[in-house]
């Protein structure tokens, strides 16, 4: 991804790309340390590597897992911990785990889709080796819902760390989400009122 380093010298973590892409104010607010308590969302049943490698050997995948292992894309200034990298050898697979999606939910959740687009460049980047395929581990059913990486939102992804590094860099505060319902729930709506 030579020519796409966002014009920032500022480094932020992965996670806030995801919240960068579903609301912008909610990952300014993250990144100048103001946390909102665990939602349900976040609050994951514990998972082990050995349910994990069975997950994904039903699915055609093995190879040494790493979890939560810490990746940087020095391309895009971000770094992150991703749920799980299986190092196959000549490739690398990345894993993210949710609680509760399907492929449909995620073709319509652009925030997940470009958080782990993130992981994806980062993982490229600390393995040196080429990306087999990206992932998402659904808890609920124990499924593996496959993530074609395009272009696309390769381009998306840049555009994104650009767009959040700007408002962090200029400590200026994002405009709202449009997806105002979105707000109904949100920790941070008393604050962006």
């Amino acid at each position: 991804m030579k020519g796409t380093t966002p014009s920032c010298s500022v480094e932020v973590p992965i996670v806030l790309v995801k919240e960068y892409a579903y609301c912008p104010r909610i990952a300014f607010y993250k990144y100048f340390t103001l946390h909102e308590p665990p939602t349900k969302s976040m609050e994951y049943p514990r998972y082990t590597k050995l349910y994990l490698a069975k997950v994904l050997r039903r699915h055609g995948v093995e190879g040494e897992i790493f979890m939560e292992r810490l990746v940087r894309s020095e391309s895009l200034g971000v770094y992150g911990r991703v749920d799980a990298v299986v190092d196959e050898g000549r490739r690398v697979h990345v894993v993210e785990v949710k609680l509760c999606t399907s492929k449909a939910k995620l073709r319509r959740s652009l925030h997940l889709l470009l958080q782990l687009t993130a992981y994806v460049v980062a993982c490229e980047e600390t393995f040196k080796k080429p990306i087999g395929k990206a992932m998402v581990v659904v808890l609920s059913t124990g499924r593996v819902v496959e993530v074609g990486v395009t272009p696309r939102l390769r381009r998306m992804v840049v555009d994104t760390i650009k767009e959040l590094k700007r408002y962090v860099e200029e400590e200026k505060l994002p405009p709202r989400t449009p997806g105002r319902a979105k707000c109904y729930h949100c920790f941070y709506n008393k604050f962006c009122a």
